[in-house]
């Protein structure tokens, strides 16, 4: 064999080795690709990234029940919500307490919810103020009771939109995980269940701040605060429920801003959730 052959033989060997070498290199990284991509696929090839990323509080911990449905087991120390923040700062309605907003934040509660809470708290204000003193009412329960009488929602976020009473009993529960005392968080517990022989006037108050926000009247809850300030100031019922009709239809007048402002609320919330989406693709 003469120099030119073994030169051409030997430079042809060189390049089948560095073609192969790339070929095991690029088919390893398309599998090694493939095995990520998969990692963050379900069975049927959507992408679960997102929900795998959803389903984590900032300290990467599971915040969905097993079943993948309620109840929802609240996040905590997540960042801030901006819709949720909106939700607190918007100007119109008076705002939330401070501690119940700091409970709020923790609890990483749907921007809606923290909407409904303001709607309502504020209502509860006005309402007290108008009746003023004809009632002997604990008017820092109230407040606190309207303020807080939906937070079961956070675990039952289905109950936002949809009928169902177990954030009832649920709330009640987290407010005392969380050092509330059981005459405050019993509101959460009872605003749903107005027809009570034993429903006290400072509950009747929280359910019917719930009832009036959106401007729905109840005529029976109506009747029963009627009777009961009747019978702490001796006026006659009738004297007394005119009074309050009055106070209620003063009130029913902002029901429109009041369903606009929880109606941004929720939009707020959904732009978020998809500009976070899109951010992921």
């Amino acid at each position: 064999m003469n120099t030119a052959n073994q030169s051409s033989e030997t430079e042809n060997a060189a390049n089948n080795d560095t073609t192969h070498e790339t070929t095991t290199n690029k088919n390893a990284a398309n599998e090694n690709g493939a095995n990520e991509n998969g990692a963050n696929r379900n069975a049927t090839g959507e992408d679960i990234s997102s929900e795998n990323a959803a389903d984590s509080d900032a300290a990467g911990e599971d915040v969905r029940s097993e079943s993948g449905v309620g109840p929802r087991r609240p996040r905590r120390g997540a960042d801030s919500d901006p819709a949720l923040e909106r939700a607190f700062s918007e100007p119109g309605l008076r705002p939330l307490p401070s501690d119940v907003v700091a409970l709020l934040r923790d609890l990483g509660a749907p921007p809606r919810l923290g909407a409904h809470l303001r709607a309502v708290h504020h209502v509860a204000v006005e309402l007290l103020d108008r009746l003023g003193e004809a009632v002997d009412v604990d008017r820092a329960a109230v407040l606190f009771g309207a303020a807080t009488h939906d937070i079961g929602k956070v675990l039952f976020p289905g109950e936002l939109t949809g009928a169902g009473a177990e954030h009832e009993p649920a709330g009640e529960a987290l407010l005392r995980s969380r050092g509330v005392e059981a005459r405050l968080a019993r509101f959460a517990a009872l605003h749903g269940r107005w027809e009570r022989d034993d429903a006290t006037i400072d509950e009747l108050l929280v359910t019917l701040a719930d009832k009036v926000w959106k401007g729905r009247r109840e005529a029976g809850l109506e009747q029963k605060v009627a009777e009961i300030i009747a019978a702490a100031t001796g006026e006659a019922v009738w004297a007394v429920y005119m009074r309050l009709d009055d106070i209620l239809t003063a009130i029913a007048g902002g029901a429109d801003d009041r369903l606009a402002f929880q109606a941004r609320a929720a939009a707020s919330m959904k732009r978020t959730t998809t500009e976070e989406d899109e951010t992921m693709i």
